[in-house]
């Protein structure tokens, strides 16, 4: 009976473990793809000032890298919640 209790001890001391280790995964996953979408608006933004000879604010551009942001921030915070010890 002692041995069962010490073993469901064990398993409830590593559920916490095993959850914050999938939730920094997917913390990460986050990041990267925020990362990505950073990355993407960005140059679309870049390429629209470049192209736009005073005719285009760029502003949906703006918005979107903005958005991107946003996100890429968030996914930040993630990671310092769920992948630090």
């Amino acid at each position: 009976m002692k041995k069962a209790i010490a073993i469901m001890v064990l398993i409830v001391a590593l559920a916490p473990a095993q959850a914050k280790a999938t939730e920094c995964k997917d913390a990460v996953e986050s990041y990267n793809s925020a990362l990505s979408e950073v990355s993407y608006t960005l140059k679309r933004y870049a390429n629209c000032v470049s192209a736009s000879a005073g005719q285009d604010d760029c502003s949906t551009e703006f918005r979107r890298l903005k958005y991107a942001q946003a996100n890429l921030e968030s996914a930040v915070m993630e990671i310092s919640s769920y992948c630090r010890s």
